[in-house]
């Protein structure tokens, strides 16, 4: 068994192409959706206000703290599942350290996203550039704030991919190849994501959210 995170810049690649990767593969796609529909069995709706807060300061009270908490442990039960594919959410600085995780970091250059995001959502240029400059700025506060790193680090990945370079279909075919690779490793006597230590209830919970998903 092995773990995908996919970490991606705004339109480096679509949700639908990482989805074929999980699909090919035969993993569980896990996404913003997936891990609110466990957060909510815990009366935690709103992520999405968290990821898009504007620093640490204006959400760093108890309760987004309690939050923060609960979503790190749930990435990792999700990971702990194995064969998943973890789509965003800083799922690749908690996993960093296990060996059975492909961290994967997804970029494109800025004209390249403001051209996709404009050809798939019929966007204006100047609406695009504006979205997409937003977007970084949310993504890399969010990592900083949560996590006191910097999103544009690279050390964490094993595999860096520019879409603005290859194609999506391309870049599906390496990922594939990777975890493929991954999957026939040893990991005899190293740390991998089955030593995660997790709550039994949040446990099941996530098992059936994957059985149901």
């Amino acid at each position: 068994m092995a773990v995908i995170t996919i970490s991606r810049e705004y339109y480096a690649l679509q949700s639908t192409t990482a989805k074929k990767i999980a699909d090919q593969l035969g993993y569980h796609f896990v996404t913003k959706d997936t891990l609110e529909n466990v957060l909510r069995q815990y009366g935690k709706v709103h992520l999405q206000e968290l990821y898009d807060a504007p620093n640490f300061w204006a959400s760093a009270d108890p309760s987004n703290i309690e939050l923060i908490s609960l979503l790190n442990q749930t990435i990792q039960g999700f990971a702990k599942q194995g064969n998943v594919l973890i789509l965003g959410r800083g799922g690749y600085l908690l996993l960093q350290g296990f060996a059975d995780v492909l961290n994967i970091r997804i970029k494109a250059p800025f004209d390249v996203r403001v051209q996709a995001l404009m050809a798939r959502e019929g966007t204006e240029k100047d609406a695009a550039e504006a979205a997409v400059r937003q977007n970084d700025i949310v993504r890399a506060g969010f990592v900083k704030d949560f996590y006191e790193q910097d999103f544009h680090s690279t050390r964490a990945f094993r595999l860096m991919l520019d879409t603005g370079i290859i194609t999506p279909d391309t870049a599906v075919e390496w990922i594939i190849q990777a975890a493929r690779a991954l999957e026939a490793q040893s990991f005899k006597n190293a740390k991998t994501t089955q030593d995660i230590e997790l709550d039994p209830v949040l446990e099941r919970t996530i098992q059936q959210v994957l059985k149901y998903s």
